[in-house]
């Protein structure tokens, strides 16, 4: 058990993890990070795939996405989110996009105009 125990201690353990989970490139790129280093590869790998230092707070914004709709797509795109589509009143198909900038001091839904290029 105390070997099983100092394994979950062992730093070149946790990059190996951490390189098999996330790849090469993007454990190269962590040990750039400023502060990286310090919180360790254990400390990262906890925090990045169980979002442990995750906080959620409930925000006010603005706009709207009309109509009301389910079975939409939504995701985070920086500090933004996008969501796409979903089924309207009567189970209606969407297909449209809303943006949220969470960057702004006021942030509201704002219908964006989305096709294809030229």
């Amino acid at each position: 058990m105390r070997r099983l125990y100092e394994l979950t201690k062992n730093e070149d353990l946790w990059r190996m993890v951490c390189q098999n989970a996330w790849g090469s490139e993007t454990t190269r790129v962590l040990e750039t990070v400023p502060g990286a280093r310090r919180l360790g590869w254990g400390r990262l790998a906890r925090e990045l795939t169980t979002l442990e230092a995750a906080a959620w707070r409930k925000l006010t914004v603005g706009g709207a996405v009309e109509p009301s709709r389910c079975n939409f797509s939504a995701c985070a795109v920086g500090n933004r989110v996008v969501l796409f589509g979903g089924e309207g009143v009567n189970m209606q198909p969407m297909n449209d996009t809303f943006v949220l900038d969470l960057n702004s001091s006021n942030p509201e839904w704002q219908h964006v105009q989305a096709g294809l290029a030229q």
